[in-house]
């Protein structure tokens, strides 16, 4: 699961819209308020965090996921102008700094940010098989006591 962060809805739309196109689930909160609940709720492997969200800022926002111990991967998009905020965050563990166009016409490269999300893959590949694993379960009607084969069945179907 990928959460997006950015105050801009053509890019939360395009990197949603991309993002699943590859088979990624993704989750954009409604509001920047409801960043702790959906965290909750849909307990992102990834985080791709726009910088430039203000009230709260981008840092405040990673500052208090981490304090509620968050250790996710975060994806941050930032600019030039954002280079002493992210010398400000960077002790809060950054996977990839992304280069985010300074306007929304210009292109931002998902080629790069599917490479970063790729380093993720196990988490990616390991949320596939205990989906379906769950899905056997599911099926077998709540069944206990067979959760390591539904997971080794679950396997061999990723595999596949």
């Amino acid at each position: 699961m990928i959460m997006i962060l950015t105050h801009r809805s053509e890019m939360r739309e395009r990197l949603t819209e991309n993002l699943q196109a590859k088979g990624y689930e993704t989750c954009v909160p409604a509001h920047r308020e409801d960043v702790r609940a959906a965290m909750k709720d849909h307990q992102p492997d990834v985080i791709v965090l726009d910088l430039y969200l203000a009230e709260p800022s981008g840092a405040e926002v990673l500052k208090r996921l981490r304090q509620d111990g968050y250790h996710g991967r975060v994806i941050v998009l930032s600019g030039e102008s954002m280079v002493p905020v992210l010398h400000d965050v960077q002790s809060l563990g950054l996977d990839k700094v992304m280069h985010l166009p300074a306007r929304i016409g210009e292109s931002f490269d998902f080629g790069e940010l599917l490479v970063a999300l790729e380093a993720n893959e196990p988490l990616h590949h390991h949320a596939r098989i205990a989906r379906r694993a769950y899905e056997l379960y599911e099926k077998e009607g709540h069944k206990d006591g067979r959760d390591v084969q539904n997971w080794m069945r679950a396997e061999q179907e990723i595999a596949m």
